[in-house]
């Protein structure tokens, strides 16, 4: 049976490296349990309430962060608890990509159908999610009260749906989903089907049109597809993309996928004696251009940030971050976890690794530049040691030779600082 109290060994099994540090818990195990007893305590006090959550924007939406650490912890178990009772976690991106690739190397007829969900987390029906959790006697009373309070009216989240930022409303995300995961794969001619969020991906032997209007009828009250960033592929007996809008490519988490069209083969007889240009490959996988972009603007942001503190070492770090791949200790377990330009983007081949020097190239330029205010601060900052150590970190190298650098959580927290909001 599923322990769902807000007891204090529950807690300490949901807190992290960071944790003892963050909200002083102590330095030894039965400090922890002691601080977590307390908060326990507040937790299960008659008279507990959230307190006020800060707010800031993102891409236009607001996106909430807890101001307590009794609620931090309070929002830890009962996302656990709701996960655990109702078995639904968020996809794993790794997995997904893993399935995908073999399936978009095979030669078979085929439709691609890419969709996102508008405002996804805006356009859920909390007060729907609220009765569903409260007609089902699996998710305890102290639980079912906490989801109230926090849900139940707009003291906390006056927007519609569940709030941005917030790691509950992943998991009950995902349980608001379920029932229409499990329906869009009994569509018939959906042979595959993956949601990451709001973005979803089908591989379907039938006519797109009608597998899209069948979505849509099964998707939650209130929610709709956005049209602009729709993708229709399709593919011959032959693996060709042979049916595409503009460019024969889609970007599917994080990666760029780009087919050959038909016309990109030889066509035509070969002069006598002359041997056939070599057919470009079916398939290519890149990096998604709006993660190019992103590491790009941390690149920037990092060495705005050192304009404003003169950190070089900080600096360094975050460009060696950035340029190759980080390990270190997991919670929960003796596991190790590992991050980085590798290790998120282990699956593209040598077009996608010969765009990582272009990225190599603007950040050796933005290092190196002499131009206006913001080159006279580089040059009066850096000296040029440093710069010689700053362009000495690679993309591609990071990448070939999976250089990893450990990391304490303390110092990737800092690393990450200036890169919050992007």
């Amino acid at each position: 049976m599923i322990d769902q109290t807000f007891s204090a060994r529950n807690l300490l099994r949901l807190t992290t490296r960071l944790d003892p540090k963050k909200y002083k818990l102590g330095k030894r195990r039965a400090d922890y349990l002691a601080s977590l007893e307390r908060i326990s305590e507040a937790i299960l006090a008659d008279d507990f309430q959230f307190s006020p959550f800060s707010v800031s924007q993102r891409a236009g939406k607001p996106v909430y962060s807890v101001t307590s650490h009794v609620d931090e912890f309070a929002l830890r178990k009962l996302s656990d608890n709701v996960a655990r009772v109702y078995g639904v976690q968020q996809s794993n991106r790794s997995e997904i990509i893993g399935q995908v690739i073999p399936l978009l190397r095979e030669k078979v007829p085929l439709f691609l159908l890419k969709l996102d969900v508008k405002s996804f987390y805006e356009s859920i029906n909390r007060v729907a999610l609220l009765e569903l959790i409260a007609k089902d006697s699996s998710l305890s009373f102290r639980s079912k009260l906490l989801l109230d309070q926090l849900l139940g009216n707009a003291k906390h989240f006056p927007g519609p749906g569940l709030p941005r930022g917030v790691n509950l409303s992943a998991t009950l995300s995902e349980l608001y989903m379920k029932e229409f995961d499990f329906a869009a794969r009994g569509i018939e001619g959906v042979y595959f089907y993956a949601r990451f969020v709001d973005d979803i991906l089908i591989f379907s032997y039938a006519s797109p049109e009608p597998v899209k209007i069948a979505l849509q009828k099964i998707l939650p009250t209130g929610m709709n597809f956005n049209d602009d960033k729709e993708c229709i592929l399709g593919f011959d007996r032959n693996g060709n993309c042979a049916i595409f809008n503009k460019t024969p490519d889609i970007s599917y988490l994080g990666y760029k996928f780009v087919f050959r069209p038909p016309s990109a083969l030889p066509q035509g007889k070969q002069p006598k004696g002359t041997a056939a240009p070599p057919s470009p490959p079916r398939l290519v996988i890149k990096i998604a251009a709006s993660k190019l972009l992103k590491m790009q603007r941390r690149i920037m942001l990092a060495i705005f940030s050192f304009f404003r503190n003169r950190d070089v070492a900080l600096l360094t770090d975050r460009i060696r971050f950035l340029t190759g791949n980080c390990r270190m200790k997991r919670d929960g377990d003796n596991g190790m976890l590992l991050t980085g330009i590798y290790y998120n983007y282990s699956h593209i081949d040598e077009s996608g690794i010969s765009e990582l020097k272009s990225l190599t190239q603007f950040m050796r330029r933005a290092i190196l530049s002499k131009r206006g205010a913001f080159g006279r601060k580089l040059q009066t900052y850096l000296t040029n040691e440093q710069r010689r150590l700053l362009i000495s970190y690679c993309f591609e190298t990071g990448f070939k030779e999976k250089i990893t650098h450990k990391s304490t959580p303390e110092r990737l927290k800092q690393i990450k600082e200036c890169w919050r909001h992007v």
